[in-house]
Formats: C-alpha cells, structure tokens, sequence
C-alpha cells in the first residue's frame, strides 16, 4: 500500500513552516510585544510608552515596530549606499542616522564603524528623555543595531553589570551577534577597561537567521 508523508505545511503569508520555526511564525505582536490574543492587547501595550525601553528591528520590521512601541527617537545604521526614508512620526532632530558598513576591521571602499559614530550615538542617547521608548535599526537586526542597544544601555545604566546586560541580550535575541568593532570603542570612550568586550564575546555569535526578530530591551 502506497504511504504519503504529508508536506509540511507553510504560511502562505510568511513563507514560514510554523512547527520547524515556531517563534518566527508567531504574530509580530507576539514575537516583539507579547500579544498573542486580542484580551492581552492592552496589558501588553499598556506601559508601550515606558521611556526605559529600547526597540530594536531590522529595517523589513521598523515601521510596524514604532507603531506598535510608541518610540518617538529613532537609531539607523546602515551602509551610505543604502535607501532609506525617514518614517512618518520620527521628527529630523530625533533621528541620528549612522552611515556605515557591518564590519569589524578597516576595509578599502568601505566605512568601518568609528570613534565618531560610537560619540555620536552616545551623545543622542543622553539626550533623549526617555518620555517615550528608543528604536534602533539597521538591515537585518542582527549586529549593528543590537551592538548600538547594548552600547546605550551600559552607558544609561553605568551600575549594570555588563556580563549580566549581555546575558539579557542574549536571552532577548537569539539570533544577536552584536558588532565586535562598535562594543570594543565604546567600552574605551566609557572607560569599561575591556568589560563590555569580554561581555559580549562570552554570549558567542547568535543563531544564524538573515534577520533578527524585533525586541524590547529594557534599560
């Protein structure tokens, strides 16, 4: 008798297998926020505004990310090449666009993260008044944008722990492999003497993904 193994199944709107990728074929409300039904909405929307967090997508996910977040201050990092619009929301003083490749050492033709990038970000970081939540982007949500949240948050918060802030990334982010180049300059601006280096190198590389999910992290 002829036996059929039945296909997997795929998300015709995602293109996702649910059971060989559960998270990822979850709603984006409950990937980033938390909703995974209608009755949890507002609970999980309630403290969107809490000026403690920091958002981070990749660029596929930053529209949907700031609507639902409710961040008025945007963080994007990417190449000089790269089109890009600013959203409908975020004004010109709150956007710091950080033009540069995703690498680690000098390249020629290509723009290695900086002193000047990592005193920039600091800088519109302390300026932010946290009245509402902080997102920060680039392509893929991997690297740059998760180094960029990490560099934030151990400057806003200097008491925390830097081994247990990557720890949290981790637990976050799975698929986060922070930049390497952008952790080791701040951690000499923030005079951490290699703390955050060796914070971020014992969570390992992510999960290999051709993009993060969006998530909250909190300061």
């Amino acid at each position: 008798m002829l036996s059929c193994t039945p296909r997997p199944r795929i998300d015709l709107a995602t293109g996702i297998n649910p059971r060989a990728c559960p998270q990822l074929a979850m709603p984006f409300e409950a990937r980033c926020f938390g909703i995974v039904t209608e009755h949890q909405r507002p609970a999980a929307l309630r403290d969107r505004n809490d000026g403690r967090m920091i958002y981070v997508t990749p660029l596929s996910k930053l529209d949907e990310t700031l609507a639902l977040s409710g961040a008025q201050r945007l963080v994007t990092l990417l190449r000089k090449d790269s089109t890009f619009a600013r959203p409908a929301g975020v004004l010109r003083e709150n956007h710091l666009i950080l033009q540069m490749h995703d690498i680690t050492e000098k390249t020629p033709g290509m723009i290695a993260p900086s002193r000047r990038h990592v005193t920039d970000l600091l800088r519109f970081a302390r300026n932010w008044d946290r009245s509402a939540p902080l997102a920060i982007n680039c392509y893929a949500g991997i690297s740059r944008s998760t180094a960029a949240a990490y560099i934030i948050a151990a400057a806003l918060a200097p008491d925390r722990d830097e081994t247990e802030l990557a720890r949290e990334l981790r637990a976050r982010a799975p698929s986060a492999t922070p930049n390497i180049r952008l952790i080791a300059l701040a951690d000499a601006l923030l005079g951490r003497e290699s703390r955050m280096i060796e914070a971020v190198k014992s969570i390992g590389r992510g999960e290999e993904a051709f993009e993060g999910i969006p998530f909250a992290l909190d300061i």
